[in-house]
């Protein structure tokens, strides 16, 4: 009967600690999942190893905003990424995935600010199955046009360096996997030089949820350091759900970049503008305002308060909400 005993404590043991894996069909997405991002301020990322509990619950959300999958082929820009199969929409902007059996990888960037990353060398986001102290390095290269044209290389360092129980302010989490990727890149053109960057983040990710629950992140540039913390709802969103805005508008912006105002104009006539809010790098809420004007009214927003760098500009409209971007210079 004893040896029954230890035997049934052996296979328990076993099963309570055996370690997750998590392949390309357990966070597959789907077109239309439709997430609500929560940013707020960095968050230490806590240990790495096996068993770990990361606890967050103490985190300050901010207000969140939509990130939905789209079909490519539903964009304007399907024939630029012809082998994406699934594209990835938020704050105005379109990341190109390939999803394989072996690797999500990116393709291609359109920023809502029309500006075009096409990678020459795909960037390997992930390696499937995620496996505990799974690890790879991969490099890659993009061109781009912002003002002149320039070329984006680098190498990214890769590490499923953590499994446990993960803790949000929105959920609890068994079996997460946590990704840490560590990036160094350069921006090079002929009449910037070259420019450097460095991004050091944690992902979370756990089965069911295609994309990661929790994102750390402290991205150093040549324009200075950016950090922050996002997670995500583990729901489909239904009241923000914002459609991918294509060429015709609803609301313009200029001049972009700016350095003291920005003008709103409105591109129908049916349209109202109730309000809007600038959000910073890190989705942390700067400036928010009330509107009630109508179409071919020009609506000045001032921003010279805001320190030099990208911001998000977020319209609420009749026609619902959407989502811009621009430069302060």
């Amino acid at each position: 009967m004893k040896g029954t005993f230890t035997l049934f404590l052996l296979v328990i043991t076993s099963i309570a600690y055996t370690q997750p894996t998590i392949s390309l069909n357990d966070i597959m997405p789907k077109i239309g999942d439709t997430f609500n991002l929560k940013p707020t301020i960095y968050q230490s990322p806590g240990d790495s190893g096996e068993h770990v509990t990361w606890n967050f619950s103490g985190a300050t959300l901010t207000k969140g905003y939509p990130v939905k999958m789209v079909d490519p082929k539903s964009t304007s820009y399907s024939t630029d990424f012809s082998t994406s199969n699934v594209s990835i929409y938020n704050f105005g902007n379109y990341s190109f995935m390939n999803y394989s059996s072996g690797a999500q990888s990116l393709l291609g960037i359109v920023t809502s600010t029309n500006v075009k990353f096409t990678y020459s060398d795909p960037e390997d986001m992930l390696h499937f199955p995620l496996e505990y102290n799974g690890e790879y390095s991969d490099t890659w290269e993009a061109s781009f046009v912002n003002g002149v044209q320039f070329t984006r290389k680098g190498i990214s360092k890769v590490k499923v360096d953590g499994y446990g129980t993960l803790i949000t302010p929105i959920d609890t989490y068994k079996n997460a996997m946590r990704v840490h990727t560590f990036q160094q890149y350069y921006d090079t053109s002929t009449a910037a030089g070259t420019l450097p960057y460095e991004n050091d983040q944690y992902m979370w990710y756990v089965k069911g949820l295609s994309y990661p629950v929790l994102s750390i992140y402290k991205l150093a540039t040549w324009q200075g350091t950016y950090s922050g913390a996002q997670f995500i709802t583990s729901k489909a969103v239904t009241g923000m759900d914002v459609a991918p805005i294509e060429a015709k508008a609803i609301v313009f912006l200029y001049p972009n970049p700016s350095t003291t105002a920005v003008f709103l104009q409105l591109g129908n006539n049916s349209t109202k503008i109730n309000g809007w809010t600038i959000y910073d790098f890190t989705g942390k809420e700067l400036l928010r305002g009330k509107i009630n004007a109508q179409v071919s009214s020009k609506m000045g927003i001032d921003v010279s308060a805001l320190q030099q760098g990208m911001y998000a500009l977020v319209v609420e409209t009749t026609d619902g909400p959407q989502v811009l971007s621009f430069k302060k210079d």
